[in-house]
């Protein structure tokens, strides 16, 4: 994914990223892995830009390992004139209801498994 993100600012933008960590195989590792290159690089604050659905699991991650990052979400749904009414709120389908479970679950598992570490 660092590949890809990486190749769409450069395609679409005409930005060079500085580093990619491409090691982690979760959020947690991403975040604990990018610390080294974000301080060897001195670089003090980071944007952190994913789906909004997926942003409290990353922003809990960055927070907990010292990585001072602003959120930057996007992905969101909207309806332009829509009344909203309670069933709008819930999944549509069960990829959207597997996908909602897997991040209140990836939060919760992230918040028990690393509930007294800060960097480890």
């Amino acid at each position: 994914l660092a590949q890809l993100a990486a190749e769409y600012l450069i395609d679409r933008f005409g930005i060079q990223p500085l580093a990619l960590e491409q090691e982690s195989d979760n959020t947690w590792q991403n975040a604990h892995n990018s610390r080294p290159v974000l301080d060897r690089l001195g670089i003090e604050r980071i944007l952190v830009v994913t789906h909004a659905a997926h942003m409290p699991r990353a922003m809990f991650c960055f927070h907990r390992l010292n990585v001072p990052a602003t959120p930057v979400p996007c992905g969101f749904r909207t309806w332009v004139g829509k009344t909203y009414h309670w069933p709008d709120f819930l999944p549509r389908s069960f990829n959207g209801l597997a996908g909602a479970l897997h991040e209140y679950i990836g939060l919760l598992a992230y918040r028990w498994q690393y509930r007294s570490s800060s960097a480890s």
